[in-house]
């Protein structure tokens, strides 16, 4: 059966479909948690404080990538549901560094859970797990991620948080991260880094 679409206007709905993927999950990411944030305080009176935090990681690359270098900016917020649980979103402000001066720079947003398992005095042990989507370029095509692409990211990780004053509390965590593109076949790439912030109120 011939097609009466050109293949100019097939790539442009492509794009359109992408697009509004994007924008649908982004919105989900944002909203979902925000919605619950402003439904628990009144549940949980002060425990169930909204919380903010700014965080600077630094990594380098697994496997495959070891000449590689990852940076990032990353402020957030927190929503408690309980003492143990908390869900957040998340800003993602990446630097991937690659050899051969292949740089890929991100801006997206992620969504996590977060678990504190063990608490104790001024401090607890927390594993968070999250996922969100971003836009990628680079200064060229890599094996890795296209040269313009929206990316999907992919985090887990572990870390200790320390109440320094009443309302200030610094954090210290292991996180794996995994970016690729969930629209185009491509390796993707891994990451281990240390991230450190602090959170308040």
């Amino acid at each position: 059966m011939p097609s009466f679409v050109s293949s100019s206007e097939e790539e442009e709905m492509k794009k359109d479909m992408k697009m509004l993927l994007f924008t649908t999950c982004l919105v989900a990411i944002f909203v979902l948690p925000m919605m619950i944030g402003l439904l628990v305080p009144c549940a949980y009176g002060d425990d169930g404080e909204t919380r903010w935090s700014i965080s600077l990681l630094g990594g380098w690359g697994a496997n495959a990538e070891p000449e590689l270098t990852h940076i990032a900016l990353l402020p957030s917020v927190e929503f408690p549901l309980s003492k143990l649980w908390s869900l957040g979103v998340e800003g993602n402000l990446s630097h991937y560094a690659i050899s051969d001066k292949k740089d890929i720079d991100v801006l997206g947003v992620n969504g996590y859970g977060l678990l504190k398992p063990i608490l104790w005095g001024r401090g607890s042990w927390f594993i968070l797990a999250g996922g969100g989507l971003g836009y990628a370029t680079t200064n060229r095509a890599t094996d890795n991620l296209v040269r313009r692409e929206f990316a999907g990211v992919i985090e887990t990780g572990t870390g200790i948080e320390h109440k320094l004053t009443k309302t200030c509390s610094l954090k210290v965590e292991y996180r794996f991260v995994h970016i690729s593109s969930p629209f185009v076949d491509d390796r993707g790439i891994n990451t281990h880094n240390f991230v450190m912030g602090v959170t308040w109120p």
